[in-house]
């Protein structure tokens, strides 16, 4: 009897191993001549998700099927590449090119082989199935280079239209470079003190006019910010000076002191460094920037309808 009872469980079990094998093997798309099984699509979830399909199904079932769509339209297309390479046999990546990659790979990462191996074995990932891996992405870079980019130009017109019409991105505040020089009261609210500070001030300039330097005097009598660097306070947005003190800034040329300015807490002089008003980077600076935004965008356009091109020539059935 229990010969019988373990025969029929063996041959429940090689039973059941033979229906999930089957279930694995089921077809869940047709691309040309080529199949997509369902083990492929499970195995490409796990790797692109992190997670098995039943897992995924289980925490985002919602998502789940969405999420299996996208995977499979990705192996579609990689399928319908595959195919358009193998049509232009030049596209093909050779072993000497595979070589060179890995090796690159190896140089950029500073990996020796066995290093490499070992750091694959991680990501689970063979040797081989590595390199099987970089020749797919040379020849979708061959294919890319050959049906699209060598056909692509960016010119200067299309670059002078771009920076016109997303001028306004490329707007900066106006900023100043000064230095100053701060007379504080040792009593907040003296006015007596602020009319004596001011004088001192009036004494600053004058010394100014007669050929001291700005900064040994902000080293003198500055009791403020930068006091020890001559006064130098560095390169400051317009936006985030005083209105009181812009006003006096507007009003003098670069390498000019201003007279002395009573700011209610204190006496200030203020020597304008450089000022550079609000504006526009000029396109001088932006073009190369430009010039691959404009080639990405058309690159990814092209690519699209390249792809779609692709598809509408090839044969594709879902059977999810």
């Amino acid at each position: 009897m229990k010969i019988i009872i373990s025969s029929v469980v063996i041959s429940l079990l090689l039973l059941a191993q033979g229906l999930f094998a089957e279930e694995d093997n089921r077809a869940v798309a047709f691309v040309n001549d080529d199949v997509i099984t369902l083990y492929e699509l499970n195995s490409r979830i796990e790797e692109l998700t992190g997670k098995k399909s039943e897992e995924l199904k289980g925490s985002t079932e919602q998502d789940f099927f969405k999420i299996r769509e996208q995977i499979l339209d990705i192996i579609i297309e990689e399928r319908i590449v595959k195919s358009k390479i193998k049509e232009l046999e030049d596209l093909q990546a050779t072993t000497e090119q595979i070589d060179e990659y890995v090796e690159y790979i190896k140089e950029e990462n500073k990996l020796t082989q066995e290093e490499l191996v070992e750091q694959l074995k991680h990501e689970g990932l063979s040797l081989e199935k590595f390199r099987e891996k970089v020749k797919e992405d040379l020849e979708r870079r061959n294919l890319v280079d050959n049906e699209i980019r060598l056909k692509m130009i960016v010119t200067e017109e299309q670059i002078a239209a771009y920076y016109e019409a997303n001028k306004k991105n490329y707007e900066r505040p106006g900023s100043a470079h000064i230095a100053s020089i701060f007379l504080v009261p040792a009593s907040q609210g003296s006015a007596s003190e602020l009319d004596e500070l001011k004088k001192k001030g009036e004494t600053i300039i004058e010394r100014i006019s007669k050929g001291e330097k700005f900064e040994d005097l902000a080293k003198e009598f500055s009791n403020g910010p930068g006091a020890n660097d001559g006064g130098d306070l560095g390169n400051i947005p317009l936006t985030d000076i005083d209105k009181k003190i812009l006003d006096v800034i507007n009003s003098l040329k670069d390498g000019e002191v201003s007279n002395p300015i009573n700011m209610g807490n204190r006496i200030q002089i203020v020597k304008l460094i450089k000022k550079v008003d609000t504006g526009y980077a000029p396109i001088e600076e932006l073009r190369d920037k430009i010039h691959e935004t404009l080639y990405n965008n058309e690159m990814e356009r092209r690519y699209k309808e390249y792809m779609n091109t692709l598809k509408k020539e090839s044969y594709i059935k879902k059977i999810l």
